[in-house]
């Protein structure tokens, strides 16, 4: 079964939440280097909060933009 964006975008929000924010930063880097494609997870974090408009940030520039 497809995930959808939505549950991609929740799956990696429950992962990064109880992280202090250096280790979230590390393993935000990781998983968007390991996920294909990422633009329309990064689309759904950006149509949130400013919470997940940071992620989508900061999920951007190590999964080098994915075009977003």
């Amino acid at each position: 079964m497809d995930r959808t964006p939505q549950r991609h975008a929740e799956s990696l929000l429950n992962a990064l939440d109880p992280l202090p924010f250096p280790q979230r930063m590390r393993e935000l880097a990781l998983r968007v280097k390991e996920r294909a494609p990422l633009r329309p997870v990064l689309e759904e974090l950006e149509s949130r909060g400013p919470y997940e408009r940071g992620i989508a940030v900061g999920g951007g520039a190590p999964g080098r933009g994915a075009g977003w």
